[in-house]
């Protein structure tokens, strides 16, 4: 961090660390940390021996200090500042991957099953990293990743005429169910496409003898 950049955080209040405020609170933690002459322990590239292990101890409970309850208990067994420091960059490192990773699922049609296995396996992990979504969020998430194939489906069951509210379990064997029958749908319609270019005389034929009809 440049010294301009620096100055700007160094009148700023510190916030409680949380998930969606991380790389604010790191500017300004790291801004008071220097201010307070800890950085000698926190990004030394070696131990300094001479230095006295209060220093260690005061900027361990420093950090400590503007960390959520949930991160304490997390990181109560930490002895060192320098590891907790480099240990909450790795923790945010992997939850906004984490976070990324989620975003860009999409389920594919045929599919399903394997969607909702990595979605709500990928829900378990953000609530790891402190980020949980109410039931009514989770299942906008989880229709709004559908193909398109589903839009009609998912437009009954969010403006269905009783005002039902469905659970994760229902919506999830009502989309099972619908892309089995898509899918037989789709199959049959193959079938019938091949038929009509392996048999075109016939289905001349057809088409003949219904026009002929038609006209008597």
């Amino acid at each position: 961090m440049d010294q301009s950049t620096n100055n700007r955080y160094e009148n700023e209040k510190i916030p409680i660390l949380n998930y969606f405020n991380y790389n604010h609170w790191r500017y300004i933690m790291i801004a008071k940390l220097l201010e307070k002459n800890f950085d000698k322990i926190i990004w030394a590239e070696q131990e300094d021996s001479t230095l006295p292990s209060e220093i260690n101890a005061e900027a361990l409970l420093f950090i400590y200090k503007y960390l959520s309850s949930e991160l304490q208990q997390q990181f109560q067994s930490e002895r060192s500042a320098k590891n907790l420091w480099l240990k909450l960059n790795e923790y945010f490192e992997r939850s906004k991957s984490t976070l990324i990773t989620f975003i860009r699922l999409k389920c594919q049609m045929g599919k399903s099953r394997e969607y909702c296995t990595q979605f709500f396996t990928m829900i378990e992990h953000l609530h790891m990293y402190g980020i949980r979504f109410d039931q009514n969020i989770t299942m906008e998430l989880f229709l709004s990743k559908l193909p398109a194939e589903f839009d009609s489906l998912i437009h009954n069951i969010r403006y269905n005429s009783s005002n039902r509210t469905y659970s994760i379990d229902e919506i999830k064997s009502i989309i099972f169910c619908y892309e089995s029958i898509f899918e037989v749908n789709k199959q049959n319609v193959k079938q019938q496409q091949q038929h009509r270019q392996q048999h075109p005389l016939q289905n001349q034929y057809c088409y003949t003898s219904t026009t002929t009809t038609t006209s008597k």
